[in-house]
C-alpha cells in the first residue's frame, strides 16, 4: 500500500484488496494470528476513509481454499484445539468443502477492482473455494447509556442488563468452531427466509408462501424471528397453526404462562384468542404460520413491553 497508493493517486483511479482471515474475529488458541488479522482489518477500514476522494478504494477479503499451508497447518490447528472447542464431524466436512479449489476466489475479487464496485470501500469479505461469499458487518455502536454524574455499580447492575444488552450474546455462544447459531438453525429451515419484516421487535424476516387472498382462504407463510425479536399481543379471526422448523422460541396467550417451543413443536391457536410469539433472547427461531379461514384481518391488542418480555425468558428457562 506505502508503495502502490502514490501510483493510484497520479493516475486517479485505484482498487487495494488486502488478504486477512476470519481469525480477525477471534479465534480460540490463535491469539497472536487473530491479532495480526484484527490488524489489517483495522488497517483496511482506515486507509479507506484516507483515501475515497482520490478514487481509491480499499477493502479486506479472508481466502478460504485449497493449499498446500491449508493441508499442513490445519491439521496442526485441529490438534492444538481443547478437546470443547474442535469441530464435530458435521462441521469438519463443511470447513473442507469451503476449501475448495481457489479458482472459485478470482471473480470476486476481480470485481471489487472494477469501476462499478467503487461504492464498495471499507469492507470485509468472506471468500471461499466453494463459491461462498461473506459480507461482514460493520463494528458500530448499537446501544448508548448516559447520565449525569458518575454511575454507581447498582445503577449499572439494574440498568445493563434490561437496556443495552437485553439481546447480548456471549461471543462464545455466538461463535465457535461447532457453528454458530445461525449456521445450525440453517440446517433445518425449510424455506427461504424471505424478506426483512419490520412489524416485529428486532430482526425478522418473512416469506409468504401462500398470500392471504388465495381461493382456499389459508394462508401460510415462513417466519424468521432473530434473537430478542417477537411480535405484538394480537389475535386472528380463524385457526392458526404454528409449526416449528428451527431455533428456540416462545409463545403465549392472554393471562397464561409462557410456553417454550423448540423444532417439531405445534401450536393449534382459537379464533379470537389474544397471543404472542417470537424467539428467545438468545436464539434464533423459525416457524411455519398457517391461518384458516380468516373471516376479516388480523387485529393488533397491544404491545408486548421489554420487561414482560425478558420475565417470559426467564420463565421459560
Amino acid at each position: 500500500m506505502h508503495f502502490a497508493v502514490p501510483y493510484m493517486k497520479k493516475q486517479g483511479f485505484g482498487r487495494i484488496l488486502n488478504a486477512s482471515s476470519n481469525a480477525w474475529r477471534g479465534m480460540a488458541n490463535l491469539d497472536a494470528y487473530s491479532a495480526a488479522n484484527s490488524g489489517i482489518v483495522g488497517l483496511t477500514k482506515a486507509a479507506a476513509k484516507e483515501l475515497y476522494e482520490d478514487h481509491i478504494t480499499v477493502n479486506a477479503y479472508c481466502p478460504q481454499a485449497s493449499s498446500p499451508g491449508h493441508i499442513l497447518e490445519f491439521t496442526k490447528t485441529i490438534r492444538s484445539l481443547d478437546a470443547s472447542l474442535r469441530p464435530d464431524e458435521k462441521k469438519m466436512a463443511e470447513i473442507e468443502r469451503q476449501h475448495g479449489d481457489a479458482y472459485h476466489l478470482a471473480p470476486f475479487l476481480a470485481y471489487l477492482c472494477t469501476e462499478e464496485a467503487e461504492y464498495i470501500n471499507g469492507s470485509v469479505f468472506g471468500v471461499n473455494g466453494a463459491g461462498q461469499i461473506d459480507y461482514f458487518s460493520e463494528s458500530e455502536i448499537t446501544s448508548l447509556l448516559s447520565k449525569k454524574g458518575l454511575w454507581t455499580i447498582e445503577e449499572l447492575a439494574d440498568v445493563v442488563p434490561h437496556k443495552s444488552l437485553k439481546h447480548y450474546l456471549p461471543i462464545d455462544q455466538r461463535d465457535s468452531w461447532k457453528g454458530s447459531a445461525s449456521e445450525n438453525l440453517s440446517q433445518s429451515v425449510i424455506f427461504d427466509r424471505g424478506e426483512p419484516f419490520p412489524g416485529f421487535s428486532n430482526e425478522a424476516y418473512l416469506n409468504m408462501i401462500l398470500g392471504f387472498d388465495h381461493p382456499s382462504h389459508c394462508s401460510i407463510g415462513n417466519v424468521t424471528f432473530g434473537p430478542g425479536s417477537h411480535n405484538n399481543w394480537h389475535r386472528h379471526f380463524g385457526y392458526q397453526v404454528l409449526m416449528v422448523t428451527g431455533g428456540k422460541g416462545l409463545y403465549q396467550e392472554k393471562g397464561k404462562p409462557v410456553r417454550f417451543l423448540s423444532q417439531g413443536d405445534v401450536v393449534i391457536i382459537e379464533p379470537g384468542v389474544t397471543h404472542w410469539h417470537g424467539a428467545t433472547a438468545q436464539d434464533w427461531f423459525v416457524h411455519l404460520g398457517m391461518i384458516l379461514n380468516e373471516e376479516k384481518p388480523t387485529e393488533d391488542m397491544g404491545i408486548l413491553g421489554e420487561e414482560d418480555y425478558l420475565k417470559c425468558n426467564k420463565q421459560a428457562r
